[in-house]
């Protein structure tokens, strides 16, 4: 639909001018989808994978600093940062507006989680979930994976 945020005369989303923040998608299970929307526009970019997608230092590649890679996991943990399974995989948006309907909202985005029995079968069965963006592209961590931006409404 060519439908925005801003055109959502009435709806859930009215009211709103800008969001932004960062997803964990199930289809993009290794890199976080940074989510940027102003007025008519709403783009998402990837390219860095997440701190837990990434696999040993020396598998990952040739030229990477290992012990900064190892300090950045070792923040993550002792700030809290870090879950046991999922590592530091996680979604994090802001909404800007006026007379956002909170409630709505978050409920627009709870319906978006996967299910828990989608969460229970594990990471290896969101493979088999359809990807109408990334193609599955983005989820394994591969150190030759080009950044990528796709704008959906302009």
């Amino acid at each position: 639909s060519g439908a925005s945020m801003e055109d959502d005369q009435g709806g859930t989303f009215s009211g709103i001018v800008r969001a932004k923040g960062h997803l964990w998608i199930a289809t993009a299970h290794s890199f976080p989808v940074q989510l940027h929307v102003a007025g008519r526009h709403v783009q998402l970019e990837v390219s860095e994978p997440f701190v837990a997608a990434m696999p040993p230092c020396s598998d990952w590649c040739s030229d990477c600093d290992c012990g900064a890679i190892d300090s950045l996991r070792q923040e993550l943990e002792a700030t809290g940062k870090w879950h046991p399974l999922y590592g530091d995989r996680s979604s994090t948006l802001v909404f800007i507006g006026i007379g956002l309907d909170k409630g709505g909202i978050l409920a627009q985005l709870d319906a978006a989680l996967l299910t828990d029995a989608e969460m229970h079968a594990g990471v290896d069965s969101w493979r088999d979930l359809e990807d109408k963006i990334f193609n599955a592209e983005y989820f394994e961590a591969k150190e030759d994976v080009e950044p990528r931006t796709i704008v959906l409404i302009e």
